[in-house]
């Protein structure tokens, strides 16, 4: 386990330029959860890896433990969640999470269109 804990997830310092192809995300599986104050911690058993996430940045990836969603989709949700408006600014920041959750291993991200392994489990 590393026992290091990146900030990674706390403030965006740039913030990438939006994608202009669709891509559908997904949470990793086993992913493990601490709460401490106003952060909280993620295992991800995939890669023995810690991670700080932020309030805005932990519910994004536990909605994306429950369901695939686009990257509009997901700022959608939030916005519901948050209720606020799902405004330009806020799809950046949720872009920017997205980008940072790829890169530390903790998503899947596809093109729409392909297969996807996600966490739902479909009715049955």
């Amino acid at each position: 386990i590393s026992t290091s804990l990146p900030n990674i997830f706390l403030m965006a310092q740039t913030v990438p330029k939006p994608s202009t192809s669709i891509h559908v995300y997904a949470a990793v599986s086993g992913l493990r959860w601490e709460e401490m104050g106003e952060e909280y911690i993620v295992f991800n058993p995939h890669s023995d890896e810690v991670h700080r996430l932020n309030p805005v940045a932990a519910a994004a990836l536990s909605e994306l433990e429950t369901t695939t969603l686009t990257a509009t989709g997901l700022v959608q949700r939030m916005a519901s969640l948050m209720e606020v408006e799902a405004n330009a600014d806020l799809h950046r920041q949720l872009h920017a999470i997205l980008l940072q959750f790829d890169d530390a291993g903790l998503i899947n991200a596809r093109p729409a269109g392909h297969n996807l392994t996600c966490t739902q489990t479909p009715p049955g």
